[in-house]
């Protein structure tokens, strides 16, 4: 590898085309040795628009029902209903590769392949730092899926990271690409309001602001050298209708005559003053998203309910997001699945 350049890895969501085929692949490869430990199986799928292939060359003891495995895996892979055609096409192994692989004292192999690869000390997992983002980023896009964190996620889609490296070292994130099915009736707004209350140096609003660029975006700091610091970061990265409001949050609400469809907090204020404070401000089905050093409330009060949580390190120490929605109805509970650890009596405040 050059030691000046920038390398892009890519990562694949369980229901993109890909990974749904290998996926497939495999569970055939794993039922016929379930039943044959001896077997032999060279399995290829395709997948197109209403149709999936499998095809290739299986000797075993049984043959497995190939079709009822790949309407499993599709179901697995978060795909409803049945609207496609499924078509086997195998036969035995062919006896050239069958005697060329079984034939003699010596095992061969019916076909080969040549991988590159290394170890290295970039991540814990060994792995180049672009694959593993990647990766993570897709696990996030499958959790979101899977526990209805956005709704009207579908299960197909990827992420791609670029990294800057200097003299071997990676030193940035160059680039993010993160992209999505999602379903086509999804009521998305077509011009999102945000508002980032007590900003400060510009985390997490600035890196937030790069990847979701739609709509206005304000970020509302009180302190003259914060301010001034974020008003130059933002003309150098020329983000489009983001704006610095030098002020306090009370003459910032002054000024604004439409509710805000997320508001984002960091170390700005408690959590219970600032779910009061931001409650007749957020849109109905708006998003209160709080950086907080501790794990969420078990209880929140009423209207609001939390839609989501992650955890990350930082330093050595936790970090939390709480993503918070306003409800009609009770104290909505916070789940227990959701949490690294229980809340202090008096509840975290972000920080």
């Amino acid at each position: 590898m050059k030691d000046n350049c920038i390398l892009t890895a890519e990562s694949v969501t369980e229901g993109h085309p890909d990974k749904l085929c290998d996926t497939i692949a495999d569970a055939v490869v794993d039922a016929c040795l379930t039943q044959d430990a001896a077997a032999r199986v060279a399995c290829e799928v395709m997948a197109t628009a209403g149709k999936i292939i499998a095809a290739g060359e299986i000797t075993a003891a049984k043959i497995p029902d190939i079709p009822a495995i790949i309407c499993r895996t599709v179901r697995e892979a978060g795909y409803g209903g049945s609207d496609y055609e499924v078509e086997v096409i195998t036969h035995e192994q062919s006896p050239d590769i069958a005697e060329a692989v079984c034939g003699g004292t010596e095992t061969g192999a019916g076909d080969q392949g040549i991988l590159y690869g290394f170890a290295c000390d970039e991540t814990k997992e060994l792995l180049p730092l672009p694959v593993v983002l990647a990766h993570r980023l897709t696990r996030l896009l499958t959790d979101a899926r899977r526990q209805g964190i956005i709704p009207g996620l579908r299960p197909d889609g990827k992420a791609q990271v670029s990294v800057e490296y200097r003299s071997g070292v990676p030193c940035r994130v160059a680039a993010v690409v993160v992209s999505c099915q999602h379903e086509e009736e999804l009521p998305l707004p077509e011009q999102p309001l945000t508002w980032d209350l007590g900003s400060g140096a510009g985390l997490p609003g600035i890196p937030l602001r790069m990847v979701w660029t739609r709509g206005g975006y304000y970020m509302v700091e009180v302190r003259e050298k914060r301010a001034l610091f974020l008003s130059s970061a933002l003309a150098r990265l020329q983000l489009p209708s983001t704006h610095v409001f030098r002020g306090s949050v009370e003459h910032f609400f002054q000024g604004q005559y439409y509710p805000a469809d997320c508001i984002v907090s960091r170390a700005f204020m408690p959590w219970p003053d600032l779910l009061e404070l931001t409650l007749p401000r957020l849109r109905p089905e708006g998003v209160l998203v709080i950086l907080a050093l501790t794990p969420a409330p078990e209880r929140l009060p009423a209207p609001w309910r939390l839609a989501g949580v992650r955890s990350y390190v930082a330093a050595g120490s936790g970090r939390w997001f709480w993503a918070l929605s306003p409800s009609s109805g009770t104290d909505v509970a916070a789940g227990k699945s959701a949490l690294d650890g229980p809340a202090g009596e008096d509840g975290p405040c972000p920080g």
